[in-house]
């Protein structure tokens, strides 16, 4: 008879491009966490060109892990994907050349459970791969001044970074990661879930940042270019409070 496998905890979700000389770091450090409630791990292909040497490097992990390998379609669509096929209430979020600290799940999960009313957290990440800024903590390089809300979302004084940990139910009432938007996709799914949902930032380093060329993030135009499609995209999808729309409109003509 089969045995059905228990419902996990916590989806970590982790969209993958370019990144095979990474994933294996990357997938280490998932599973050497200091965490004993269940969690899956769904690793998503984004039809990378390097298929052939990124399937050798997830092979001593494909037992722990759900795979999927799809045509192209961008960082949100691989995160679409596997939200799909996540069973978890709380997802985790991952990049392919990034690195939990072995607490990364222990603490963040705490944080959830012990206030209901929080839809996301996140903490803070040390730089690493290289660059001058190595050991530096990302929320100084980003000059994150204020707590988290989608005030200080516009303002650009809070970045929620690529630690998040969301509620399935909070990501399933803003619409998920839109598509159409490939560099800042989590910052419109942020602004989405901060309108009507509360998030909560805190200052235990949790993971590694791997800074690097050639990276999404590392292309600030773009990147700049994809907050601003975002705020377009809020405006034009939702209702806002006045002062909500004021400083969307601030932002826009900045």
């Amino acid at each position: 008879m089969d045995t059905e496998l228990p419902r996990p905890l916590v989806s970590v979700l982790i969209p993958c491009y370019g990144v095979s000389s990474y994933i294996a770091e990357t997938l280490s450090s998932v599973f050497a966490q200091n965490f004993s409630q269940p969690f899956e791990v769904i690793v998503v292909n984004d039809g990378s060109p390097d298929t052939a040497e990124f399937e050798i490097a997830i092979a001593p992990f494909r037992d722990r892990i759900v795979y999927l390998s799809q045509p192209n379609g961008g960082p949100s669509a691989a995160r679409n994907a596997a939200f799909r096929i996540s069973r978890a209430p709380l997802i985790a979020l991952l990049d392919g050349d990034d690195l939990y600290l072995a607490d990364y799940l222990r603490v963040q999960t705490e944080l959830l459970e012990s206030d209901p009313s929080l839809a996301l957290v996140y903490g803070d990440m040390e730089v690493f791969g290289g660059s001058p800024f190595d050991g530096s903590r990302l929320a100084d390089l980003n000059r994150e001044s204020e707590p988290p809300s989608i005030e200080s979302l516009l303002r650009g004084t809070a970045i929620v970074i690529n630690t998040a940990m969301i509620r399935r139910e909070a990501i399933v009432a803003a619409g998920g990661w839109d598509e159409t938007i490939r560099h800042s996709e989590d910052y419109n799914l942020w602004l989405r879930i901060a309108v009507g949902g509360k998030i909560r930032r805190h200052v235990t380093v949790v993971a590694r940042y791997r800074l690097r060329l050639g990276s999404l993030s590392s292309n600030v135009e773009r990147m700049y270019e994809g907050q601003i499609q975002a705020c377009n995209k809020l405006r034009s999808a939702q209702t806002l409070p006045p002062g909500i729309t004021a400083l969307v409109e601030r932002k826009l003509v900045i």
